[in-house]
């Protein structure tokens, strides 16, 4: 009598079988499914198609990966909206779900189209960073100039490039904006939008835009580390947090003998609390100062700590008790 040999896989090679097959049942439904019904949420596909979240969200993914969907920056309820391509202004039906200063941003942008970033309050140009589904920076350099411009995402390039222009001044510039394709990669990531005039002549100029990839917020903003150095500046702002019990996290040199930027936590009597700390050798500190700080700051979610070896303006005075919360300024 002949025998009969079974060989039962192991549950776990079952469960990653089982897996594998859904995926490639429900990668073209869940296409179709964000293509026809517009930015959505893994639970919304869950309601419709079945399947277990897990699954829908590596679906997602590799859908992602493969550019063949797009990545919300906003999060609703913890979850980022995927959507199609070319579906962006699908977007504007999900703001709502920006908090308070989010949403006057994104409204003062919407109305305006293109807003000069230093011709904005703080609270602004921390709140434009954050909407990087509708707000795309652009910056603008003119010899040795250089200029933070905010562009509404759906704008046109020909109709930015006209409005930047007027707001330079330079209505009878010849530029143009050009839009470079980012390369494919195997994950998606979070990019930016940046752009630069390039001189091409005396009197004539270019304005090109490019895509690049960028790993977070935080590498947008914070200057990049410098080997440790010494100074007298340096050796007297330690000696100022060794007096007052201050540890140092973390510390960027920006300019050897003029300013020094730290990640610091100070004593309370709730503990040591966490503060980002900008320190600048000037005998005059003016509300740009400031208002460079604090940015940093709010970027970071930490409060401010500025050390100065000099003394405030009337209007930096003037804005620290009306603008700038959760700051601190010590003379050194």
């Amino acid at each position: 009598m002949d025998e009969t040999i079974v060989i039962k896989a192991p549950l776990t090679l079952n469960i990653n079988l089982l897996s594998l097959g859904l995926m490639v049942m429900n990668t073209e439904s869940v296409l179709e499914f964000v293509r026809t019904r517009g930015p959505c949420l893994p639970n919304n596909i869950k309601k419709v198609l079945g399947s277990d979240t897990m699954i829908i969200g590596a679906v997602l993914s590799e859908l992602a990966s493969a550019r063949k969907i797009k990545v919300s920056h906003m999060k609703v309820g913890g979850s980022p909206l995927y959507y199609f391509p070319g579906h962006e202004f699908k977007l504007q039906d999900h703001f709502q779900h920006l908090n308070e200063k989010d949403k006057h941003a994104y409204e003062s942008l919407k109305s305006r189209r293109i807003l000069r970033d230093r011709e904005l309050t703080p609270l602004l140009r921390v709140s434009l960073r954050n909407i990087k589904d509708f707000a795309k920076p652009v910056e603008v350099s003119l010899g040795a100039e250089k200029e933070l411009f905010w562009k509404w995402y759906l704008l046109p390039n020909d109709v930015a490039s006209s409005e930047i222009r007027e707001k330079l001044g330079k209505k009878d510039m010849d530029t143009s904006i050009q839009e470079e394709k980012p390369e494919v990669k195997e994950t998606p990531k979070e990019e930016v939008i940046k752009a630069t005039i390039i001189d091409q002549s005396p009197a004539q100029t270019k304005l090109v835009e490019k895509e690049e990839p960028e790993k977070n917020e935080e590498k947008q903003t914070k200057p990049s580390k410098k080997p440790a150095q010494t100074s007298a500046f340096l050796d007297e702002i330690k000696y100022y947090f060794r007096k007052n019990g201050i540890d140092v996290v973390e510390t960027n040199i920006i300019k050897k003998s003029t300013e020094i930027d730290f990640i610091v936590r100070i004593p309370s009597p709730v503990g040591h609390l966490r503060y980002y700390c900008k320190a600048k050798s000037k005998k005059k500190i003016n509300h740009a100062d400031l208002s460079a700080a604090y940015v940093q700051g709010e970027s970071q979610k930490l409060p401010v700590l500025v050390l100065t070896k000099g003394e405030l303006n009337k209007k930096a005075e003037s804005m620290l008790d009306k603008e700038f919360k959760n700051m601190r300024v010590q003379k050194l």
